[in-house]
């Protein structure tokens, strides 16, 4: 259904091509209900496909800040057990260093009670 009267269409766009020369496009209904059929479900569309990636977006820094949670709480418990579970390599060697010297006496004090015998 073209629009060739023109009571029954609708004036979208005008040229002036020249100073007397003017092309005027008329588009009727059905032109017109195509175009708002077509640009209503594009612009639902894409508000569906934005809040789509707006929300896969939000769900990625919920798991980032979890993993960064998790790793600060594990950081914190490391920092705590820290001075109970792990010594210095230099505390370590004095310590057996002073069990050594320890197994020492005890052997010379066996050795003594065993000349005695």
């Amino acid at each position: 259904m073209a629009c060739l009267e023109k009571e029954n269409c609708i004036w979208i766009i005008e040229y002036k091509i020249k100073k007397e020369n003017t092309l005027k496009i008329l588009v009727g209904p059905d032109i017109l209900f195509l175009i708002v059929g077509i640009a209503v479900p594009v612009i639902t569309g894409s508000g569906w496909g934005a809040s789509k990636l707006l929300n896969n977006f939000y769900l990625r820094i919920e798991r980032l800040r979890k993993r960064i949670d998790d790793l600060d709480d594990h950081i914190n418990s490391m920092y705590h057990k820290m001075p109970i579970e792990y010594v210095l390599k230099v505390d370590f060697i004095r310590e057996i260093q002073q069990m050594q010297d320890n197994f020492k006496q005890v052997n010379m004090k066996l050795d003594k009670l065993i000349e005695k015998l």
